[in-house]
């Protein structure tokens, strides 16, 4: 299948803000409370798929690194 699609044209930032928004609508609607390894699971593969998108903004190691640190906090998912 030919991908046919536009490109869209976000900043590092938009995209910060997308992917925060994403795991604050998931929290709101449960609440803070102890995720099973199903939910985990969920918030893990946003802030991958986030990384994944991130890498392709040029931003250093160092940068993103902090940042999946705030994702993963925001997440509450346990930071190394």
């Amino acid at each position: 299948m030919k991908n046919t699609s536009r490109k869209i044209k976000i900043t590092y930032g938009d995209l910060m803000n997308i992917t925060a928004m994403s795991i604050e609508t998931i929290t709101g609607i449960q609440g803070r409370v102890l995720l099973s390894e199903n939910e985990m699971g969920v918030f893990r593969g946003i802030i991958l798929h986030w990384r994944a998108m991130a890498s392709q903004f040029g931003i250093s190691y160092e940068v993103m690194d902090k940042d999946m640190d705030w994702l993963c906090e925001l997440a509450g998912i346990p930071v190394n």
